[in-house]
């Protein structure tokens, strides 16, 4: 004779249920993209002790570091053979300060004038030349541009390294800021994050403030206009 369980029907009224929640847990939670952290990372160059890397550095801060960036700095590395791009936000004058975007580009790539040990010395092509344009800007833009970039350099986090993935040299984009007066901070954008993300926005940020510097033929107050908005719109809570 068959024994009714009375477990049976309770267990086949659940399990669906079950099977369920634990679908949209794993949608939800459970299987983040790899690049679901929004958020900026370690700048390995900046403190690489490599002595090509070292020597790197060190051209890009004596050619385009023209003016002090302690309010927003934006370090923009093509790789291969394409020139290097730093766009600076900082204060000058005293008791009436001003407050302006600078934007230096070196002429042709400053990696290729750095020496590699043990390799032949290169012949000296056409000589560098730094591309600059200065545009001032409103304090309270430059005050939001300050704690935007602070917002996104206080959660700077080493880049999770996943197994089996080889990271291919291409452009970086470095940030960097001055808070409490002496105290630098550094960042870059990792290799993967969302496409409609705060780091996203950040870069985004960083290039209108190149074409604010230099603006296209639509002129500046149009890209003013895109640069006070986008500046409204970025979370910084």
């Amino acid at each position: 004779m068959l024994r009714f369980d009375p477990i049976l029907p309770i267990l086949i009224l659940v399990l669906p249920i079950l099977i369920l929640v634990a679908v949209c847990y794993s949608l939800r939670c459970g299987a983040q993209p790899t690049h679901s952290k929004d958020h900026l990372v370690t700048a390995e160059i900046l403190f690489s002790k490599d002595v090509v890397t070292v020597a790197y550095r060190k051209a890009i801060e004596h050619t385009l570091y023209a003016t002090p960036g302690e309010l927003a700095r934006f370090i923009q590395l093509p790789g291969a053979t394409n020139p290097e791009t730093v766009v600076s936000v900082y204060k000058v004058g005293g008791a009436t300060p001003k407050y302006m975007v600078t934007c230096t580009q070196s002429s042709s790539s400053l990696w290729e004038t750095v020496p590699r040990p043990g390799a032949p010395v290169r012949k000296n092509g056409s000589p560098m030349r730094v591309l600059r344009c200065d545009a001032e800007i409103s304090a309270s833009l430059a005050s939001s541009i300050h704690r935007i970039w602070l917002t996104m350099l206080t959660t700077v986090k080493p880049e999770a390294v996943r197994r089996g993935v080889v990271s291919i040299d291409g452009t970086s984009e470095i940030f960097t800021a001055v808070e409490g007066g002496n105290r630098e901070l550094h960042g870059a954008a990792p290799n993967e994050y969302p496409k409609n993300g705060r780091v996203s926005d950040l870069i985004s940020l960083a290039f209108l403030l190149q074409a604010y510097c230099d603006p296209p033929p639509e002129g500046r107050d149009v890209v003013a206009a895109k640069l006070t908005q986008a500046v409204r719109k970025f979370p910084v809570n």
